[in-house]
């Protein structure tokens, strides 16, 4: 999965989250944090490779978002986007 696409899960997060009317701090971390991931120039999963922890490093990305980056890299999926789709008819 490359950068683009895992910040394009981070903004649908985002999208859906604001639909919900959810914590704006929240949505505005799935926008910063999809942002950052879009114009990094090292795709995530060399990141991942080196060092886990190397993801909490990129400023805007926490040990939430971190956690979620390895989710998507080895499942190709997102659990919470599948359930906020679900949420919303």
């Amino acid at each position: 999965m490359t950068n683009r696409e895992i910040a394009a899960h981070f903004e649908q997060v985002a999208d859906l989250l604001e639909f919900q009317n959810a914590n704006p701090f929240r949505v505005r971390a799935y926008r910063n944090g999809a942002g950052k991931i879009a114009n990094l120039a090292e795709p995530l999963s060399s990141l991942t490779a080196e060092s886990p922890d190397a993801l909490v490093e990129i400023e805007g990305i926490g040990k939430d978002l971190a956690a979620k980056i390895v989710t998507l890299l080895t499942t190709g999926t997102l659990p919470m986007l599948e359930e906020l789709k679900a949420e919303i008819p």
